[in-house]
């Protein structure tokens, strides 16, 4: 299998209690080929703070800040804008994606025809990791 980026977009904003869990399970993928693209859209609390760590230490990471916040739709607009990837793969901020995510994914593109749109399941958890309710749309 040729290696495909996959460009990761993640809008932001005031997520710095959530915020380094979620990239650092981006940075955890077993599918390496890919690209993170954050949009801090205005966020006033120490989220920039910590997307600026997680930079200086992946350069697979770009920021890219909104001096004012502009909603989820228009980051969403300009990080796929500034996405290089084959594929892409969306992200909130406060999520978290289980290792293998990618390789599932781009496997599963891979052997499609013809375009393609991937869901996902997933699990809701509260503030300390718990689960809250499994969910399953199967």
């Amino acid at each position: 299998m040729n290696k495909k980026l996959v460009s990761v977009i993640l809008p932001v904003f005031n997520r710095e209690n959530y915020i380094g869990v979620s990239i650092k399970s981006i940075l955890a993928q077993t599918y390496k080929e890919f690209e993170l693209i954050i949009i801090d859209d205005g966020s006033t609390d120490r989220t920039p703070d910590i997307l600026e760590y997680y930079r200086k230490r992946d350069s697979r990471i770009s920021i890219y800040y909104n001096f004012d916040n502009k909603g989820v739709t228009v980051s969403l607009q300009r990080a796929i804008g500034l996405s290089n990837g084959y594929f892409v793969a969306r992200m909130d901020s406060d999520d978290v994606s289980f290792s293998r995510r990618f390789e599932k994914q781009v496997e599963h593109l891979e052997k499609s025809e013809g375009p393609c749109v991937l869901g996902t399941q997933f699990q809701k958890v509260d503030d300390k990791g718990s689960l809250i309710k499994p969910r399953s749309y199967r």
